[in-house]
């Protein structure tokens, strides 16, 4: 078992040409996406099993309004920083890690002004 990982892990991380370099991070990049879809499932298994179906709803509300203020306010660093990694990344990393806290503080000042709308759109007075 363990030489099967030894061998596993040496291909995914071994050096190679630019395809295989582009093939193992495909893999990992697929392999994050499905623990990552996996650890979200099981979440919501978990607290549909913890809170009461009128709680669950609230939460169901809340998780789609926070997703949709997420990605309409995506600014594209992660990108840029991916894309100047021969520059000083330490002044684009400031930048960065400053605008994502503006962000998210842009995120919670627009939900709570938005809240009594969406309290009407979804007919759910604690929304």
């Amino acid at each position: 078992m363990i030489e099967r990982l030894r061998i596993v892990y040496e291909r995914l991380t071994a050096g190679g040409s630019t395809a295989e370099k582009a093939l193992q991070s495909g893999i990992w990049v697929a392999g994050i996406n499905v623990t990552d879809r996996i650890l979200q499932l099981l979440k919501v298994i978990i607290l549909a099993r913890l809170l009461s179906p009128a709680a669950f709803g609230l939460l169901g509300i809340a998780l789609l309004v926070i997703a949709a203020l997420r990605q309409f306010s995506k600014l594209g660093f992660d990108e840029a920083l991916i894309q100047h990694q021969d520059d000083d990344v330490d002044a684009y990393l400031n930048t960065a890690w400053v605008m994502k806290i503006v962000r998210g503080f842009g995120i919670a000042v627009v939900a709570f002004l938005a809240a009594p709308y969406l309290a009407v759109f979804f007919s759910e007075p604690q929304a």
